[in-house]
């Protein structure tokens, strides 16, 4: 009669010791391995987070972070510009559409923007935060069922040619 011996789990490999650097991140511990045999360890980014990270994402390349570098870009366009919900300020969403409908072709709405020249102040194409103020400082709060418009059709996104208006004052000052 066969005895079936019992298979022993194979040694614990660490591939990274204490201190080794992996992208931003410096190797700290072993954390744990899930149900699945899958390895975890402790991670410190650069940012000074701590992450416990499957093993396999850090080698593949997969994890390169700890989400800071994507927070902090969030952070440039986004400005402190959280609404009180921790959701996106509502003029992000507007200065967003501009920019669509100005530069990116692909928009349904750039013939009848970009395509005809509009385009958005130089200062504001690429700061949002600058374009949030000048908006709050000069404009005020967006009235309820307001959205932003150009005074001069033919004008551009610029200081000076935006007011709040209503779908239909906006309907009213198309081009012709």
């Amino acid at each position: 009669m066969l005895v079936k011996q019992k298979r022993k789990s194979p040694p614990i490999k660490f591939p990274y010791k204490e201190g080794d650097k992996v992208r931003d991140f410096t190797f700290i511990a072993f954390d744990k391995f899930n149900n699945y045999g899958n390895k975890f360890s402790f991670w410190k980014c650069l940012c000074g987070n701590i992450k416990s990270i499957r093993d396999a994402e850090i080698r593949r390349g997969r994890t390169k972070n700890c989400g800071c570098k994507i927070n902090s870009k969030l952070k440039q366009h986004n400005d402190a510009g959280q609404s009180l919900d921790g959701g996106r300020h509502y003029l992000y969403k507007t200065w967003d559409g501009i920019k669509q409908r100005c530069y990116n072709p692909n928009s349904t709405r750039y013939s009848f923007y970009g395509g005809l020249g509009v385009v958005l102040c130089e200062e504001w194409k690429t700061d949002y935060p600058t374009f949030k103020q000048w908006v709050l400082d000069n404009l005020g709060e967006r009235p309820s069922k307001h959205s932003l418009d150009r005074i001069d059709n033919n004008g551009n996104y610029e200081p000076g040619n935006l007011k709040w208006s209503t779908y239909s004052e906006q309907n009213f000052n198309r081009g012709h």
